[in-house]
């Protein structure tokens, strides 16, 4: 029984201990502990609560927003349907319009409009670069060598003509002509670089009897013009020497290899000149342009100063010296001296005797 009594003390002292007022106040800790956690328990299940009810409110917001903007997007979507099948349909009709415009058979009837009586108005952009080109020194006309470097050229644009350039054979030609007042009809004459101008076969119809002497052939026949395409170094001398040469922007050339001539050593300007002087009778007349201004040497030409023209012509008789300077596209004028973009012009006599 002794035993069995001091098994059953042990077995209870647990809970003795804990009922003991010796631990009233552990008992009292854990009673508020567990109040505590009943009370945060509770605050807990609240706020879930809430908060569900929050979720629940911004869900059911969103979906609603959601359904108002998709509501939204579908209308403006329809309307840009709409508004993109309008488009289509006005952007295809122009297509077909300017399809019908570009085929070969529309624009070769275009420019038959234009060909039979068409006006300015009725120029556009294509028209007029091609009117352009084909005037040019690169266009068709050139193509064939029958290009004649106008004095004045003309711009073509969409709706418009207008005046061009006015180059340096404003002055060049009418110089040449009055120079030639002082050779009687019937002179024999050199036409030295004749291309790209009508005054050889000009001269040969008033009666003079006419050389065209060029790298290129020249394109135009008469009855008093004999043609030759040679360099001037190469040519052979004719039988008879001339009364008058003619040099209009020429000599500035010679050498430098722009027409493929190949490039000759420096002086060959200088050279050619001395050349002209040895097939003229004696006291012959040289008529002699050049690009005048402040002396510079490119790839196609040179532009003399005083110094240099000095030289150019050094062994003839200076008869007659004119300068006219570019003031504009459009104007040229007489001065005494430039060095700007000018031409010079000069009448030269060879010796009178050898």
């Amino acid at each position: 029984m002794g035993v069995a009594r001091r098994v059953g003390k042990l077995a209870a002292w647990p809970v003795r201990r804990l009922l003991d007022p010796r631990f009233a106040d552990v008992n009292r800790h854990v009673a508020i502990n567990r109040q505590v956690v009943h009370d945060e328990g509770q605050a807990t299940r609240v706020a879930v609560g809430s908060l569900t009810e929050n979720v629940d409110q911004v869900v059911g917001t969103y979906a609603a927003t959601s359904t108002e903007s998709l509501t939204f997007v579908g209308a403006e979507l329809r309307g840009l349907e709409r508004a993109v099948s309008g488009l289509e349909e006005q952007l295809g009709g122009r297509i077909d319009r300017l399809a019908a415009a570009t085929e070969e058979r529309g624009y070769v009837e275009r420019l038959n409009r234009l060909a039979r009586g068409g006006t300015i108005a009725d120029l556009d952009g294509a028209v007029a670069e091609l009117l352009n080109y084909g005037a040019s020194h690169r266009g068709f006309a050139a193509q064939a060598e029958l290009w004649l470097n106008p004095a004045i050229t003309v711009e073509h644009r969409e709706g418009e003509v207008r005046l061009g350039q006015v180059n340096e054979r404003i002055v060049e030609i009418p110089f040449v002509l009055r120079a030639l007042g002082r050779v009687p009809l019937g002179a024999r004459i050199l036409d030295f670089g004749s291309s790209e101008n009508a005054l050889a076969l000009s001269l040969a119809t008033l009666g003079y009897e006419v050389t065209a002497l060029d790298l290129r052939h020249y394109p135009f026949a008469h009855p008093s013009l004999t043609a030759a395409a040679s360099p001037l170094e190469r040519w052979p001398d004719p039988e008879e020497p001339f009364d008058a040469v003619l040099c209009v922007s020429t000599v500035e050339h010679v050498g430098l290899g722009w027409y493929g001539e190949g490039r000759a050593a420096s002086g060959a300007d200088r050279q050619a000149m001395e050349r002209l002087r040895g097939l003229l009778v004696a006291g012959g007349l040289c008529v002699l342009t050049v690009p005048y201004g402040s002396w510079s040497v490119d790839e196609v030409q040179r532009r003399y100063d005083r110094a240099h023209l000095d030289a150019l012509v050094a062994g003839w008789e200076v008869l007659e010296r004119l300068v006219a300077e570019r003031r504009d596209d459009r104007t040229w004028v007489p001065v005494e001296e430039s060095h700007g973009h000018a031409v010079a012009m000069l009448v030269l006599q060879a010796p009178a005797s050898a």
